[in-house]
């Protein structure tokens, strides 16, 4: 390893889970997500490097089940992190902390036996790595290091399937794996009016994610979704979302990629384009219903979610006590699933009732590589009791704070749903200091009598005495009523109503404000218009 640097010896550990896709009877294209770490050390110093990524590239058989050639590459995200280590020209010394980089890579593959074993030459060249000079007053130094790496590897899933006595070459073809992917895109616009009438250009609604100003027409979002599940018959999947509009501004984990497109970083009307989401997916064929996720993904937890909801507003609950995003990895375990036919006769079946378990670890709430309450832990549990309820149970804790969270999903006809969420849970603001415990409870009740007509009312309690989560000691209660209008070609438009109340607050003004003036309650009117697919909605 150098660049602009000492050269540092050391040795690297290589996780991939992909697939091979069939191009030919000789070619196949194969697509990896790799998980690696390096150290390396000379004398007394050492440097560590963590870094995730994708990688993709031909392979060819030249002696089926005998000999081929793979020619990867890629693109990672990396991490730095060394207590100390000379760098620099005269010599200097650089202190690594979870320093960021980007990298792009190159591997060169012979494999034998038909991808078990393998032998790599890896090349790695990172991008914005800056060390300091030999002074503090010296400017910073462009380091970009160049790695390289002699891999020698087994496929633990081809050397299961071998002591199966099968070691067949890729099955599923391009064409087939594309068809499989799913496409999905999201137009929404909001406006929304205070009967307080804040002050202000534009005047503040306290305590709303997605619409946040007084007598304001907002482009909420613009969006396009690819997804791939993972599958028996195709286990590798992913899942992105690409976002344009100023909800990114609200909901983007940070660190992750959101760029200011029109406007200024936290000015009112900027548009933002994220990525919101990007996951990759594992079916395990040894565990038959576990799933490996990785990346960036909505929290496994509540009702709600940034998008896909049929209220205009986010409610008090999810938008304060339930983080929106993490950035790690995931585990799904579906313990059982049993399915029906729809009805008598009919060839299409439906889950009648599961059981699923999750377990993973990640940084801080809604950040990528922030770790100020360390690494995160959740697990939860999922039952599908039947096609009429639904339970879950989820937990998540690291040394900031901690949630638990229960959700009951009741559907006693098909037209009609209702959902019980409750959070509870304690731990410290990062950035106030304040400390305390927080909870709440929010009911949802969804009916759609006729195909284009669908009613949404909302019902929250929240709970915050110590400031953790809304920053200020005090109870919050929030009614929500709304109705939508559908059409077949996925068109939707409909009105909203939003009550907002505080109380007991020990003499502190309220939160909302009536003109200029302190306000224990905000009262608004809005209008939601939408374009979905796929459609119907």
């Amino acid at each position: 390893m150098g660049g602009n640097g000492p050269t540092l010896g050391g040795y690297s550990i290589q996780a991939r889970l992909g697939q091979s896709l069939r191009l030919s009877d000789s070619w196949s294209l194969g697509f990896q997500g790799v998980f690696s770490h390096s150290s390396f050390s000379r004398d007394a110093d050492s440097l560590s490097r963590t870094s995730v990524g994708l990688e993709l590239g031909p392979e060819v058989t030249l002696a089926r089940n005998i000999f081929g050639l793979g020619l990867y590459g890629g693109f990672h995200q990396a991490w730095y992190y060394s207590q100390g280590i000379p760098w620099a020209s005269p010599p200097g010394r650089a202190t690594f902390d979870n320093t960021h980089v980007t990298a792009l890579s190159l591997r060169p593959t012979l494999l034998f036996a038909g991808g078990l074993l393998g032998v790599s030459f890896q090349w790695d060249h990172d991008f914005g790595l800056t060390l300091p000079g030999p002074t503090p007053y010296d400017p910073l130094i462009p380091a970009n290091p160049d790695r390289y790496s002699l891999f020698f590897s087994l496929d633990l899933l081809k050397a299961f399937y071998a002591l199966r006595g099968s070691v067949d070459g890729p099955t599923e073809s391009i064409e087939e794996y594309l068809s499989g992917i799913q496409f999905g895109a999201l137009v929404e616009s909001t406006y929304t009016y205070s009967f307080n009438q804040p002050a202000g250009s534009p005047g503040v609604n306290t305590y709303r994610i997605n619409d946040p100003h007084h007598n304001r027409v907002r482009l909420n979002l613009m969006q396009v979704s690819l997804d791939r599940p993972a599958t028996a018959a195709s286990p590798f999947g992913f899942g992105f979302d690409f976002n344009f509009g100023e909800d990114p501004g609200s909901f983007a984990p940070k660190e992750s990629i959101n760029v200011p497109v029109a406007g200024a970083r936290g000015d009112p009307g900027t548009q933002y384009f994220a990525i919101q989401r990007a996951l990759l997916r594992y079916r395990m064929p040894i565990l038959e219903g576990f799933t490996l996720e990785a990346g960036q993904f909505p929290a496994p937890v509540g009702f709600e979610g940034p998008t896909g909801n049929m209220n205009l507003s986010r409610g008090l609950v999810y938008g304060f006590l339930e983080p929106f995003y993490f950035g790690g990895g995931l585990l799904r375990m579906r313990f059982h699933e049993n399915s029906a036919p729809v009805s008598p006769g009919s060839s299409e079946t439906a889950v009648q009732n599961s059981t699923e378990a999750v377990i993973g670890v990640a940084n801080d709430w809604d950040t990528i590589l922030g770790h100020n309450g360390g690494a995160t832990f959740f697990t939860g549990l999922t039952w599908m009791i039947s096609p009429m309820a639904t339970w879950a149970v989820n937990g998540m804790v690291n040394s900031n704070r901690g949630l638990f969270n229960t959700t009951l999903t009741i559907k006693p006809v098909s037209q009609l749903t209702l959902v019980g969420n409750a959070d509870i849970g304690h731990g410290t603001d990062p950035a106030s200091g304040a400390t305390g415990t927080f909870g709440g409870a929010a009911l949802y009740q969804q009916w759609q009598p006729f195909d284009w007509l669908y009613f949404a009312t909302r019902e929250e309690y929240v709970s915050d005495q110590g400031g953790v989560r809304t920053g200020l000691g005090q109870d919050l209660i929030s009614l929500t009523g709304g109705a939508t209008f559908l059409t077949p070609y996925g068109f939707g438009v409909g009105p909203e109503v939003r009550h907002d109340r505080s109380f007991n607050r020990s003499g502190t003004p309220g939160p909302f404000f009536s003109g200029a003036n302190p306000a224990d309650s905000n009262t608004t009117f809005g209008i939601r218009a939408f374009w979905r697919y796929p459609f119907p909605y």
